[in-house]
This record gives C-alpha cells, structure tokens and sequence, in this order.
C-alpha cells in the first residue's frame, strides 16, 4: 500500500479512536453519571474537543494528504480515493476554525444537555432560553469562519446533509406544518383520552 496512504489511515484512526472516547463520556453522561459531575465532565469533554481538533488541524496531515494529491489518485481504489477527498475536505474545513471556538461549542454542548435536561422537565423553556441563544451566537461565528459566503444556518446545514439549503427543506417543513399542527390539535380536543398511566411506575429489574 502506498506508504502516505498508511500514514493517512494511521491518523484518522487514531482522530477516529478519540472520537469514540468522546462518544463514551457523552454516553456516559446522559446514562450513568451523577448530577454533580456536570461541570467536572463539561470541561473533560473541551479538553477532549481540544485534543482532537489538534489531531485534525495537524501540518503533518495537511503534509501527507498534500503528497497523495500530488500523486496519480487513479492508481488507488474507489475507497481509497473517497478517503482521501474527505479528509481532505475535513482538514481545509476544520483549520478554518479556531480550536478556542470548537471548546467553547463542545463544553456549552455538554452543559447545555443537562440544562435542557431540567427544563424540560419543569417544562420552563426560560431556564434553557439563555443556553440556546449562547449557542446560536457560537455556531454563527462558526459558520463565518468556514463558509462566510453562506447564511449561517446553510452553513451548518451543509456540515450533516451536504448541498441542502433552507431554501430546499423550508418548504418541507411548511407543508407538514400544514397537515400536523392540526392532526395535533384535533387529538388534544378529542373527548377520547386514552389511559397512559402504564407507561409510568416502578417495575422490578428481573421483568424488565
């Protein structure tokens, strides 16, 4: 195998490996962590969040991935190549943006959770108000560091479904407004309310 390319794979698994750390401590956190832990864990997840952007931002991946384009692409596989265009893609996207700003998303992404936790809860959006406006502010800087170009939301958009705009999915959203807003409001007006009180209570472990 082409030796840049196993150096390539060599690093993104390694970014792959911490991702998964990452992805335990989130789980973590929403499962098996006590309460008081939150503030411990938010900012054990920046760190983290800092860690791996280092990893993605490092010279030594620009360095390779700058050798295997200088190459003939061709003479690798379809896999190989599409690994290549990718991380490609996430190097020039994650070296626009500073690591400061990738640790305060992710310790407010951790915060924020428990926050949104107990508000919804005591069912008073108030109390995450402040969480979400803090957030937004955060992805809008983030989103003119990568494509100032674009509308801040197009710009996050495109980071989970490549190519969609809100000019595609508001017109979506519009017409399932249309059906389900009222579908809702016809079953809340019903006289017919069926019994959920079996979806609450205390159950032994050994019938779960």
């Amino acid at each position: 195998m082409n030796q840049h390319y196993e150096n390539l794979v060599h690093k993104l698994e390694e970014i792959a490996h911490l991702g998964g750390v990452m992805s335990t401590l989130g789980w973590d956190q929403e499962v098996m962590m006590p309460a008081g832990a939150s503030d411990a864990r938010a900012k054990q997840i920046s760190a983290l969040a800092g860690v791996i952007y280092e990893r993605m931002t490092d010279p030594a991946l620009g360095d390779c991935l700058n050798e295997l384009n200088a190459q003939d692409l061709a003479a690798l596989g379809e896999a190989e190549r599409c690994n290549i265009r990718e991380a490609q893609r996430s190097y020039e996207l994650e070296t626009k943006v500073p690591k400061r700003l990738v640790q305060e998303l992710a310790e407010l992404g951790s915060r924020g959770h428990g926050v949104w936790v107990m508000a919804r809860q005591d069912n008073k959006f108030a109390d995450f108000a402040p969480v979400l406006k803090c957030f937004l502010q955060l992805k809008t800087e983030w989103a003119q560091c990568v494509s100032p170009e674009m509308a801040p939301y197009d710009a996050n958009i495109d980071l989970f479904e490549r190519g969609t705009t809100m000019t595609m999915i508001t017109p979506i959203f519009e017409r399932l407004k249309q059906e389900l807003i009222p579908l809702i409001h016809a079953i809340q007006d019903h006289s017919y309310q069926p019994d959920t009180s079996f979806l609450q209570g205390r159950f032994a472990l050994d019938k779960q």
